[in-house]
């Protein structure tokens, strides 16, 4: 035991202190500052992305593609950042990078295998945004997740569903997108109606109707109205309105004309059959009370 203990106190007493703690000093205030200045540069250059595109979104049509390259870019500068600071933080305790950088060109060949699901994934990344496929904001439907693009990044692509969930999708599982962001959504606004019902009446009505809200900022066209058909069943008549919405507000659209056309054949004493849903609802509340009045 004791002769242990002399060895270590022997090779402690031959290392000299003050040296080693000046060099790790020296080595801690290099690191810092060497990070310090690279997360400057690395905050100037994305504020004057940030600035430049903030500017060139108000003269941009298409707002949603300027997003994607800036998100793009940011991720180039965010990337390259961390490598900087890995390089440098080697480089300063002494580790010989370019050795390593070296001698990893044996070891390139595996690496590149494990890789290879990355590139893939960059490369995609990068014909998803030269073909235009779609952008930030964009409502798409990719591997049978529909929703909103959140980001689009190097590497995967979000999107943001309608029930809010968030889907990580890498960029080389991407093969058939649809995009629905492009072109105005049609929205089929079926009103049921009897068959002795004069769909000239009907028309002239809904017109009126659909010309107190002109211009309308939720419509990407005039209405068109299609005439009397048959439902899906086949038992029931209905009178059909065709509207375009402006892409992203097919829900409202289909919600308020549906409400506002009813209305206004109401109004117009033009009888309608109960809906399914009125129907079932007036069952299900003639059996409650039914139910009640038997407790």
């Amino acid at each position: 035991m004791s002769q242990i203990q002399t060895f270590f106190t022997n090779y402690f007493s031959k290392i000299e202190w003050d040296q080693v703690i000046s060099s790790w000093l020296g080595n801690i205030i290099q690191i810092v500052i060497t990070v310090l200045i690279l997360s400057i540069v690395r905050r100037l250059l994305t504020r004057s992305v940030d600035f430049y595109y903030d500017k060139a979104e108000r003269f941009e049509k298409n707002p949603a593609r300027q997003q994607t390259l800036r998100t793009l870019i940011q991720n180039f500068i965010q990337y390259t950042y961390y490598f900087l600071v890995i390089y440098s933080v080697l480089a300063i305790l002494g580790v010989p990078v370019a050795t390593l950088m070296a001698g990893a060109g044996i070891a390139s060949v595996a690496i590149g295998i494990g890789a290879q699901g990355l590139v893939n994934d960059i490369v995609n990344g990068f014909f998803i945004l030269l073909e235009h496929q779609f952008d930030v904001g964009d409502t798409v439907l990719i591997n049978d997740y529909e929703g909103e693009i959140s980001k689009l990044g190097i590497r995967t692509t979000v999107i943001k569903d309608f029930n809010g969930d968030l889907h990580f999708i890498s960029n080389r599982n991407i093969t058939d997108v649809t995009n629905r962001s492009r072109y105005p959504i049609r929205c089929d606004i079926d009103l049921r109606i009897y068959p002795d019902s004069d769909a000239d009446q009907i028309e002239a009505v809904l017109k009126a109707c659909m010309q107190e809200e002109q211009p309308n900022p939720l419509l990407a066209q005039d209405p068109i109205y299609l005439g009397v058909f048959r439902d899906s069943n086949r038992f029931n008549l209905i009178y059909r309105v065709r509207l375009f919405a402006v892409n992203g507000m097919q829900l409202d659209v289909e919600g308020k004309y549906y409400s506002k056309l009813t209305e206004a054949l109401d109004r117009a004493g033009i009888s309608q059959p109960e809906s399914q849903f009125n129907t079932s609802m007036a069952m299900l509340q003639a059996r409650e009370e039914k139910f009640n009045e038997n407790v």
